[in-house]
């Protein structure tokens, strides 16, 4: 099944990405459904059209490990037996690792604005989504069918990106590192002393990025039998098993592939954007450079474009929309017009950066000129 192909794949037909083109390679990852395949396809059409990307895989319900998933738990008692079995669960990992269980199990379901959504089948077996996209990232960079690229980008199919200020903070924030390995969450809930949080949690709609670096790790076999002292890190966490996936590792695994496994479990029972939190918290093996310690960066493997309650779908103090603009980096929420529009403006910024200026399908000629008068006359523009 991991090799099974995405819903829609887009790739690269510009000869030199490969071949020094003066921009970073990117693959991206957007996960949608098949309700709304228009919204990966804007994505195509605009921000991804960017010259650095060479892979674009959409994903759907229809590479789901179960797809008759939601109908199942609709049946019957099919929910509430799920939900029970998940709060078994979680409980025992308060043994594992006390801090981690009591978050899982004080928030499991919980969405910001604290609408509760494990009533909801359709958004559990969501949260399974982005583990089945591991199997093809394994499939594809652990056994070379594709070199790795420069970053890989994990977004919604409602997900906006300012390729060109990404890009930028990244290689910045590569640069400030020196290479190590990390990745990047437009918004991200930063755990502290004295918080709930267990470790930095991204907020997915945001977009995640992983350097190279970081990608060579998750893409790497690992063993733990004695042949090598290369994963004593990775061993130890594993063996330290806080939220059961010790059983299902063998040596020679990937990150990739174990995290494929763990999120095809029957009672697979936390939010995505938690299982990418875990990940870089405990298996992305960044240790900090001397440079880093002096200039007093953040020692966290997941770093931030802005951090929460800066951020995210809603305002913390009213709960209303939150509404993106022509600075905002990455973007949550938007639907086709809004993509072609905040692209749009990335791109009379920046031509350099697209071939062609992005299509405008959902877009009327009004409207695309009042963003580029705005650009210009430097006026802040929100949809």
């Amino acid at each position: 099944m991991m090799s099974e192909p995405p819903t829609i794949i887009s790739e690269s037909k510009d000869s030199t990405i490969d071949h020094g083109n003066n921009f970073p390679i990117v693959d991206i990852v957007s996960i949608g459904s098949v309700s709304r395949l228009d919204y990966l396809t804007a994505q195509i059409e605009t921000w991804a059209s960017h010259r650095s990307t060479r892979h674009f895989w959409g994903f759907s319900e229809g590479q789901d490990y179960d797809l008759g998933c939601a109908a199942s738990l609709s049946k019957d008692d099919g929910l509430k037996q799920f939900v029970t079995a998940c709060e078994a669960i979680l409980d025992t990992f308060q043994g594992q690792d006390y801090r981690i269980g009591a978050f899982f199990s004080k928030f499991y379901g919980a969405t910001e604005g604290g609408r509760i959504r494990s009533g909801d089948a359709g958004w559990i077996c969501a949260q399974r989504r982005p583990g089945r996209t591991f199997g093809w990232l394994h499939h594809q960079y652990s056994r070379g069918i594709t070199s790795i690229p420069d970053y890989l980008m994990f977004a919604d199919d409602d997900t906006y990106i300012d390729m060109v200020e990404v890009l930028k903070f990244m290689k910045d924030t590569e640069d400030e590192r020196e290479g190590a390995a990390f990745g990047m969450n437009g918004c991200v809930f930063e755990s502290s002393s004295g918080s709930n949080l267990p470790y930095h949690i991204p907020y997915g709609g945001f977009a995640t990025v992983i350097n190279k670096a970081a990608l060579q790790q998750l893409s790497e076999p690992i063993y733990c039998n004695g042949r090598s002292t290369a994963h004593e890190v990775i061993c130890s966490q594993i063996k330290r098993d806080s939220i059961g996936e010790a059983s299902l590792f063998s040596d020679g695994m990937s990150i990739f592939q174990l995290f494929y496994l763990y999120t095809s479990l029957e009672n697979f029972c936390f939010h995505s954007d938690w299982i990418i939190g875990y990940i870089f918290e405990f298996y992305v093996n960044a240790l900090m450079t001397d440079l880093a310690r002096e200039q007093d960066l953040e020692d966290s493997n997941l770093v931030s474009l802005e951090r929460y309650p800066n951020c995210g779908n809603m305002t913390e103090d009213t709960g209303d929309i939150r509404l993106c603009t022509l600075d905002t980096k990455t973007c949550h929420n938007q639907d086709p017009q809004n993509m072609e529009l905040f692209t749009l403006a990335t791109f009379a910024k920046d031509r350099s950066a697209y071939n062609l200026p992005p299509k405008l399908s959902a877009t009327d000629m009004e409207d695309a000129l009042k963003i580029i008068e705005d650009i210009y006359d430097g006026v802040e523009r929100t949809t």
